[in-house]
């Protein structure tokens, strides 16, 4: 067996597509999953230290989109690696595949530099631009001081993960976000009622557990079990091979800030509803990552799967692949949402005990899991074109959906009906639905030209 070959997952140029995609997904659902347990037992804990005071759960949502920032670069960075990383190993470019790393490392590094002396240096402006104030503000800035590092180990944890990904080596990325849930766990009650450090301890235990995964990743490839070596030599670091990364994850990153950018806004509608409502909204937030993961985890599929596929000229099954994948996530979402539904008045309880919190919350959860379900393809999509290494597609989606459907739609339902959390949600689910149909009229051209010749697939050749 050439070592070409060595570097291919069986299955994935023939067969069952079905097999392979649950196959690629399934460890990231998995380890996805101890992720949700982590954040529904963090929201617990916080929720803990005063059950009757919802600024606590209200300060961990309003620095939401700044941890969105930070996942929004390193996913980027991730999705970027791993395009290149599959499409390198369909074309059966084995040179690129060993210098690959030390680019990713230099990327990292200059970003996390930037992003955590910025976030330090802009503490209360940065608050006070998320809409804190009073209460919320000194909560806020509590959780925000001990989260900032974490930023750090994010991104360097999104090297490793985007080069695994796109070899289709899942197992090692769900073993790592079970390490980092297990710690997160831990340590939470630990640092915040046994130390008595409130939501400095909720943020370091994050920060901490972050570490650990990104060191369990380290170890993966010092023990030689990925195909990509890296050889830690600054000569590695290729303006080229960093230019093929940016090409593809930078648009990825931004259209994950377009949605850290969307939140804030949304965010603030909300809260000119009521803290209440907002609260209710961040709890149901919280949970809905038990129907979103699936969805990741099928993203996550479809980049390796259509960045190897693609770049062995197999273009038919590119679009059966996202046929399939689109089917799976519709079921998948669909069945979650109706047990999400009929299980989520007997699990808010469980955080918060304020009347009209609670009553908030099962109102608009029904409306929130039909957009998810709906959407789904709002999310599958753009791996499709990352794995071609087409990134710009995935910005366009993301700029109509947010900025051009639901934003303004949402604006002007709060103008015709202030204060009503019921109608903005109901915006939230038309905006989606527009978007639905924009999406599948866009992917059905594509892959037609694609067949057709008209849209090439990025080579790594030239890298």
């Amino acid at each position: 067996m050439s070592d070409a070959q060595q570097h291919e997952i069986p299955g994935m140029f023939s067969g069952s597509i079905t097999r392979v995609i649950i196959k690629l997904a399934l460890p990231i659902v998995l380890g996805g999953l101890f992720q949700i347990a982590y954040n529904v037992t963090d929201t617990l804990f916080v929720s803990w230290i005063d059950k009757s005071d919802s600024s606590y759960i209200a300060a961990t949502g309003l620095i939401f989109p700044i941890i969105m920032l930070a996942m929004a670069f390193s996913n980027g960075l991730s999705v970027g690696l791993s395009s290149l990383v599959a499409r390198a190993i369909g074309e059966r470019n084995t040179g690129l595949l060993g210098k690959v790393a030390e680019s990713g490392f230099f990327i990292a590094g200059v970003v996390s530099l930037i992003m955590v002396v910025g976030c330090y240096l802009g503490v209360d402006q940065i608050l006070s631009a998320l809409g804190a104030s009073g209460v919320l503000l000194e909560r806020s800035r509590d959780y925000f001081l001990y989260i900032i590092p974490c930023g750090a180990f994010i991104f360097f944890t999104a090297v490793f993960s985007g080069i695994l990904q796109g070899e289709g080596k899942m197992m090692s990325l769900m073993v790592s976000m079970i390490i980092g849930t297990i710690c997160n766990i831990v340590l939470d009650p630990l640092f915040i009622f046994t130390f008595g450090m409130g939501l400095h301890g909720a943020a370091l235990a994050t920060t901490l557990s972050q570490a650990i995964g990104m060191v369990y990743l380290l170890t993966v490839f010092a023990r030689g079990q990925s195909t990509v070596r890296i050889e830690w030599k600054i000569a590695n670091v290729r303006p080229a091979t960093m230019g093929q990364i940016a090409g593809v994850g930078f648009p990825s990153a931004l259209s994950q800030i377009l949605l850290a950018v969307y939140i804030v806004f949304f965010n603030r509608l909300i809260l000119s509803v009521s803290e209440y409502a907002f609260t209710a909204f961040t709890l149901y937030g919280r949970m809905e990552g038990l129907v979103f993961m699936p969805l990741f985890g099928i993203s996550a599929a479809l980049v390796t799967m259509v960045g190897q596929n693609g770049g062995r000229g197999l273009f038919k099954r590119v679009r059966k692949i996202w046929h399939r994948a689109a089917l799976i996530g519709t079921v998948v979402t669909g069945a979650l949402s109706i047990a999400f539904w009929i299980a989520s008045p007997y699990i808010y309880p469980l955080f918060n005990s304020v009347p009209e919190v609670l009553a908030y919350a099962n109102a608009i959860t029904w409306i929130l899991l039909l957009t998810t379900t709906f959407g789904n393809v709002g999310i599958t999509a753009p791996a499709i074109y990352q794995g071609l290494g087409h990134p710009i597609p995935s910005i366009v989606i993301s700029f109509c959906r947010m900025f051009v459907f639901i934003l303004p739609i949402a604006y002007a339902v709060s103008a015709i009906w202030p204060a009503n959390l019921f109608a903005l949600c109901i915006a939230l689910l038309v905006g989606n639905l527009c978007a639905v149909v924009m999406v599948y009229v866009w992917m059905y051209i594509s892959l037609r030209n694609l067949e057709a010749g008209k849209l090439k697939v990025i080579t790594t050749a030239t890298v």
